[in-house]
C-alpha cells in the first residue's frame, strides 16, 4: 500500500513537470451566464469591445486554506517585537492590495473537470467557460503591468518549507522587509496543493492602490478583456443547449457585437456520476 501511495505521487510530480514545461495554447475561466451579463453591463468596455472582467483581492479567494497555510506559520511564530499583522498590513498600504483571478489550462480533450463545473457556477444549469487565447492574454496583462503565472503545485510539506524559509530570512532582518513580503504574497497567490493538479491553473495577479469597490465594499481592479481574444464559450453539460446558447447570443447582440462562437461541453456527467 505504501509503495503504491509513493508511485502515485512520484506520477503526479512528473506530470506536473511535464504540464510546467509546455504552455497552453487557450486558458478557461469557468463562470455563470448572470456573471458573464455583468462583463457585458459596463458602457465604457462596450464601446470599445471588452469584457469587464476583474480581479478581486486575496482576502476572498476560495482558496483561503492554502493561503492561511502560509500566513498562520508567520502568525504563529511572530514574536511582540516583530507582529506579523502589523508588518503584512503595513506592507499592503504601501504596495497596494493583492488582487487576482484565475483560469485553467484548456484541454481538447475534456478530463475530470466535474468537479470544475460544480464548484465554480452558483447555478450549474446556468455554468459556462469563457476561453481565452493565452498568448494574447499574457501580452495584455503585460501591458497593464500584471502578472500572468501558472500555479506551483506541491504537496503540504513542500508549501510548509517554502512557508519556513521566507520566516527564517524574515525573522534574521538582513534582507529588504518589503521583498520578502513581495515573495510571500507571490508565494501565496501561485502556490496549490497537489491535489487539485487537475486544474492546471494559471493566474492574473496585481497590487491595486485604485479605490475600486463594488456596492457590497469589495476591492477589486477592472481588467479589459477584448472581446476578440474570446476562442469560445463552453456551456456547462448540465445546462440546456439550446436555452443557454440562445442567452449567450442575445446578451452579445443586445450590444451590437459579433457573438463568439459557443460549443457545449462534451462530459458525460452520466458517466461520472455512476
Amino acid at each position: 500500500m505504501q509503495n503504491q501511495t509513493i508511485k502515485q505521487k512520484d506520477t503526479l510530480v512528473e506530470l506536473n513537470k511535464n504540464l510546467q514545461n509546455s504552455k497552453p495554447n487557450s486558458v478557461k475561466h469557468y463562470t455563470g451566464l448572470s456573471c458573464l451579463e455583468k462583463m457585458l453591463s459596463n458602457k465604457e468596455c462596450i464601446q470599445q469591445k471588452c469584457l469587464d472582467f476583474h480581479l478581486y483581492s486575496l482576502d476572498e479567494t476560495n482558496d483561503q486554506e492554502e493561503f492561511l497555510m502560509i500566513k498562520k506559520l508567520f502568525s504563529n511564530k511572530s514574536n511582540k517585537s516583530k507582529d506579523f499583522e502589523k508588518c503584512f498590513n503595513n506592507y499592503r498600504k504601501l504596495n497596494g492590495n493583492p488582487v487576482f483571478t484565475s483560469f485553467t489550462r484548456s484541454r481538447k480533450i475534456e478530463i475530470n473537470e466535474v468537479g470544475m463545473w460544480n464548484t465554480y457556477n452558483d447555478r450549474k444549469e446556468e455554468g459556462i467557460a469563457i476561453v481565452l487565447n493565452y498568448l494574447e492574454l499574457k501580452r495584455l496583462c503585460k501591458e497593464n503591468k500584471l502578472e500572468f503565472k501558472r500555479c506551483n503545485y506541491a504537496y503540504v510539506s513542500k508549501i510548509q518549507g517554502i512557508a519556513e524559509s521566507l520566516y527564517k530570512r524574515w525573522s534574521e532582518g538582513e534582507e529588504e522587509e518589503n521583498k520578502i513580503f513581495e515573495e510571500l504574497i507571490i508565494e501565496t497567490i501561485c502556490s496549490k496543493r497537489m491535489n487539485w493538479l487537475i486544474e492546471d491553473e494559471y493566474r492574473i495577479f496585481g497590487f491595486i492602490t485604485e479605490k475600486n469597490t463594488k456596492k457590497d465594499k469589495r476591492a477589486y481592479y477592472q481588467l479589459k478583456i477584448p472581446i476578440d481574444l474570446i476562442n469560445k464559450i463552453i456551456i456547462s453539460p448540465y445546462a440546456d443547449e439550446h436555452k443557454i446558447t440562445e442567452r449567450i447570443k442575445g446578451l452579445f447582440e443586445e450590444k451590437n457585437i459579433k457573438s463568439p462562437d459557443i460549443k457545449t461541453s462534451k462530459l458525460n456527467i452520466k458517466k461520472h456520476k455512476n
